[in-house]
């Protein structure tokens, strides 16, 4: 009986996180986001955040831009920043006009 109680709640999370997913994507078009930190770094680390683009804004910040996956990669990437003890300045989602007037959860 227990084993079943596992399972049917292993099932809600996978269900739940399927949805979730599905509003977080628009087709099979990845989100673009720009995430600002605190601190200069190096472009060399652009493969450890998923080959976002890296680029200094010569006031002490960092730019980190591009398509990011879905959710769970994004709380992957915000992940790796608070590891490297980087202040998190602000994210942003590129283009988010165009992703919700496609998107088939607003209609």
């Amino acid at each position: 009986m227990w084993e079943d109680e596992v399972n049917n709640g292993r099932d809600y999370h996978q269900s739940r996180r399927s949805a979730s997913m599905k509003y977080h994507h628009v087709g099979d078009k990845p989100w673009y986001y720009e995430i600002k930190v605190l601190g200069d770094l190096d472009p060399k680390w652009s493969d450890w955040f998923d080959g976002l683009a890296i680029s200094l804004q010569g006031d002490g910040s960092t730019l980190l831009t591009g398509p990011v996956a879905d959710q769970p990669a994004l709380y992957g990437l915000l992940s790796k920043i608070r590891d490297l003890g980087l202040p998190l300045l602000s994210i942003s989602l590129v283009g988010v006009e165009e992703l919700l007037s496609d998107s088939p959860a607003i209609k």
